[in-house]
């Protein structure tokens, strides 16, 4: 950290295989930033917490005071609110999704004036892509403020942070296997063993030098640390096998509420002790939990995982019906309901359907998808609300972008719907899908197909000449005076009757009236005049932005970007 001092966002970046040490490298790094008085934004996310947006963003703005959020500009207040649950999302804010980046910014800025910062963030291989994108803008403006960064994580691809932070002053520091000497020293102050040479010798062939595997096999072993087996051939390769052993031995409520910790999101220590007391103490004891304020977590995520192993399907089932019975959060509670049930369940399906719109207008985007998906799993095949929520689920697939998910499940819409909107709505994905993966030639027979199955329906027709007409104009730039046209009876069929088709067509026009050196102002004045979703994106005035780059109005183009 001393070496990061005069750097702006400098980071630390702790990479090795599980065993070798990260958590409590990490761990070091918090508590001497802790004595030297930086104030400390952790976040220690697990596996289940992956896909649920913002979860750890909530760890670490969760404990800085309310104050430092009520400072905010209102729309970044409103937007980091939501975004934290802390208040309901209507379906006017989901355009706020993007000012959570700014908000974090802003919070960092008002933290950092009292003290420096550091925001440390262990596994982060498990860190929420929202959390990611909204903390990486952050850190990417972060200017001279004295914030720095410890992460950790296991070997691989660049997480999501460290893609999106691109101008953040990165230290990688990759860990090694132990020394035989440094092996001997983790064990004696660990366990109080002390070990001959030749034991020391065999342990650490046994273990490959991972402090784990060693301190799991002298557990396992004491002094007989397996002289005579052959050392292994690959080194370290058999530490799930070792933490697995550990894992057997122990008592099979203590085993069973290993496997809750790792299957639960963030769990808390009272919803522990109510699944079951006596297994939670016995386990704090045993070290295989440890409890941190009001959370609790394992000792090591592979003890969690060897547990979950080692439960049967009908086991883990049965856990989830637990959970969903002590966790105090209802979209956790939701969620375990969603995982305990074994068939279709009209009223549960519902609730999740109505969670993924929820999670949709918080822009926690993977997490909707996947509430989405148990939405579908748990209606009826022959319900009248399956095929509106199998063109939910593929349109929030489209989103985080699992276009190959997506196009399965359009195989099925394409198949079994009747013909008619639906189905027309189902050919008009595929070809957005197709978009992504295969040649142009198919997206336009999706939409030939689609539109004779929609063309009786004003807005499905609208919405269907409104896409092509995209493809054409920010796609193939072939023939514009037919996109224009084509969007013109879009137009008209949606105008003050499908606000959001409307403005769709708007802004496909404005591009190509762009391309044409026509004027925006009408379509723009219009396009301003309809309430709905201002996303940047989809807006008008990137576009007026490009216009006046391109006549040479530098300066007004680049105040409108700004803004």
């Amino acid at each position: 950290m001393d070496g990061a001092a005069g750097r702006s966002a400098a980071a630390l970046l702790l990479v090795g295989e599980p065993g070798l040490g990260k958590t409590t490298l990490w761990q070091a790094g918090v508590d001497l930033a802790r004595h030297e008085r930086l104030r400390v934004l952790a976040a220690r996310p697990a596996e289940p917490e992956s896909r649920l947006g913002f979860s750890g963003l909530a760890d670490l703005l969760g404990n800085l005071p309310r104050t430092m959020l009520a400072s905010l500009p209102p729309p970044q207040r409103r937007a980091l609110e939501i975004a934290l649950v802390l208040a309901d999302a209507t379906s006017a804010d989901t355009p706020e999704e993007r000012a959570v980046g700014p908000a974090v910014l802003g919070v960092l800025r008002a933290a950092a004036a009292r003290r420096p910062i550091l925001v440390a963030i262990d596994d982060l291989q498990w860190l929420d892509v929202a959390s990611a994108d909204a903390l990486a803008y952050a850190l990417r403006r972060a200017g001279e403020l004295p914030v720095r960064v410890l992460l950790a994580r296991r070997p691989g691809a660049a997480s999501r942070l460290e893609a999106s932070a691109g101008g953040v002053s990165l230290d990688r520091l990759d860990l090694a296997p132990l020394s035989p000497g440094a092996i001997r020293r983790v064990v004696r102050e660990r366990l109080g063993l002390e070990l001959s040479h030749r034991s020391l010798r065999a342990l650490h062939d046994r273990s490959g030098g991972s402090p784990l595997a060693a301190l799991e096999l002298a557990r396992l072993g004491g002094q007989d640390i397996g002289l005579d087996d052959e050392p292994r051939a690959a080194r370290g390769a058999d530490l799930d096998d070792v933490v697995g052993l550990r894992v057997e031995r122990l008592p099979k409520n203590v085993r069973t509420l290993l496997a809750a910790v790792a299957m639960a999101a963030a769990p808390r220590v009272a919803e522990m002790e109510l699944l079951d007391r006596h297994a939670y103490a016995r386990a704090l004891q045993l070290g295989a939990l440890v409890s941190d304020a009001d959370r609790v977590r394992l000792g090591h995520p592979l003890l969690g995982a060897a547990a979950v192993r080692r439960a049967s399907p009908v086991e883990r089932r049965v856990l989830h019906g637990r959970l969903a019975a002590v966790v105090e959060d209802a979209g956790q509670r939701l969620r375990h309901r969603a995982l305990a049930a074994e068939g279709p369940d009209p009223g549960l399906a519902a609730a999740l359907a109505a969670a993924a719109l929820a999670a949709t207008r918080r822009g926690a985007h993977e997490e909707a998808a996947d509430l989405a998906d148990a939405a579908l799993r748990l209606t009826p095949a022959d319900a009248a609300e399956r095929p509106r929520r199998l063109l939910d689920l593929v349109e929030r697939l489209l989103v985080v972008g699992e276009h190959d998910a997506a196009r399965r499940w359009l195989d099925e819409a394409v198949t079994t719907f009747a013909p008619g909107p639906q189905r027309a709505t189902a050919r008009v994905l595929q070809g957005e899908a197709t978009y992504h993966h295969a040649e142009r030639p198919d997206v336009d027979l999706a939409l030939d197909l689609a539109m004779q199955d929609g063309a009786d329906d004003p807005r499905t027709r609208a919405w269907i000449l409104a896409r092509r007409a995209s493809y054409v104009v920010l796609g193939k730039v072939d023939d514009l005076p037919a996109a224009e046209r084509a969007l013109r009876e879009a137009i008209h069929l949606s105008r003050d009757r499908f606000p959001d088709v409307e403005r769709e067509a708007l802004r496909v026009l404005a591009w190509a009236q762009h391309l044409r050196g026509e004027s925006l102002e009408p379509v723009r004045a219009r396009f301003e005049a309809i309430h709905g979703d201002t996303d940047v994106f989809r807006g008008i005035d990137r576009i007026q932005a490009e216009r006046w780059a391109a006549e040479g109005r530098l300066a007004d183009a680049h105040a409108e970007l700004e803004r």
